[in-house]
Formats: C-alpha cells, sequence, structure tokens
C-alpha cells in the first residue's frame, strides 16, 4: 500500500481499501494514520523488517565465522604440509645414511673375507659392484644376499643363507680368479700381478 496516491488511483482500489485513506487538501489521498489494519499492518511490518534484519546479521556472523575457519584450516593445512614435508627431508636423510652405513659395512665384511681369500686390494671396487648386482645387501648386522626380497641360500647346505666366503669363493672358481692374489713359485709373499 502507497501512503499517497492520486484520485484515479484512490477510484481503482477495493472498497475494504478506500477505508484506509483520507483526502487531503490537494485531492490526494493518504493513508489514515488511525486506521486500525493499518497500524496492524505497519507493526507487523515493523516485526518482519526487525526478523530479517536479525536473520541477515546471523547469516552474516555465520558467514564471517565460515571465513575465519576456513582460514585457520587452510593456516593448519600449510603447517601440517610443512611437517610433512620436513618429514620427508628427514625420512630421505635417514635412508640415505642407512644406505650409506650399510653399503661401508658391506665394503668392510667384503674387505674381512677378502683379505682371507687373498682377494687384491685394487679388486675390492670390483668385487663391491658385482656383490651389490647380485643381491648382497648389509641387513640386522650381517652381510645378506638376497634374490628380490629372499635370502639366498648356500648352495653346500640349503638350509643356511649363503656366506660371503661361499660366494666370493665362488667368483674366484667361476672366471674372476684375476681379482684374487696367487703366489709365484716356491715363496708365499711374492704375489703375481
Amino acid at each position: 500500500m502507497k501512503w499517497n496516491i492520486t484520485a484515479a488511483d484512490y477510484d481503482k482500489l477495493s472498497e475494504d481499501l478506500k477505508g484506509c485513506y483520507v483526502i487531503g487538501d490537494d485531492g490526494n489521498y493518504a493513508l489514515s494514520a488511525t486506521d486500525p489494519r493499518l497500524t496492524e499492518f505497519r507493526d507487523n511490518n515493523r516485526k518482519l523488517n526487525r526478523q530479517l534484519q536479525e536473520l541477515r546479521d546471523q547469516h552474516d556472523q555465520a558467514n564471517q565465522n565460515s571465513q575465519r575457519k576456513a582460514g585457520e584450516a587452510a593456516t593448519w593445512a600449510e603447517r601440517f604440509q610443512k611437517l610433512e614435508d620436513s618429514h620427508k627431508e628427514v625420512v630421505a636423510e635417514l635412508r640415505s645414511a642407512k644406505e650409506k652405513v650399510s653399503y661401508n659395512n658391506l665394503r668392510s665384511k667384503i674387505e674381512e673375507v677378502g683379505t682371507e681369500l687373498k682377494l687384491n686390494p685394487s679388486a675390492i671396487q670390483d668385487v663391491l659392484l658385482r656383490a651389490r648386482e647380485f643381491g648382497w645387501t648389509w641387513k640386522d648386522g650381517n652381510a645378506v644376499a638376497l634374490n628380490g626380497e629372499d635370502v639366498r641360500m648356500s648352495e653346500r647346505n640349503q638350509n643356511a643363507p649363503l656366506p660371503l666366503r661361499e660366494w666370493l669363493g665362488g667368483i674366484k672358481e667361476n672366471g674372476a680368479a684375476h681379482l684374487f692374489s696367487t703366489p709365484v713359485g716356491g715363496n708365499p709373499t711374492t704375489v703375481a700381478n
């Protein structure tokens, strides 16, 4: 309902609504401030406007809370990502260190057993490469030959893991004797090159 209407608009109104208007000095019509229906309409309108504003305020508050929580979640996600990246770096460093220790332990064991079998010191690197290709690794404090995930077994004792001494003896017998020293003549301290 409009507050002010022309006489032409007044004529188009229903009889119920015409009772809500009074004629003014200019010949136009205005809503009557004393009509109880108008008072009820105005009171209802104000009440609905307050409720609408409360809902808008609640929506704005919820939206702000949602944005704040989304920001907090993003911050936590960033922190988690940094921790995860840091953890991956530490794990990679530990793996690298473990591999170096494993390599050095295996090398030491090959040198120890190789010395007993008269392995030329200059052949250590060659034998170490052959050992790695064969599957030798350092596991639980021992040199272990693996075939994939399975431990390689001794040819002499099928119930025991392959000993490093047996493997080194095998490469000596099977075409790599040049990696080992052999005494020349009757003097065991003379070595052939």
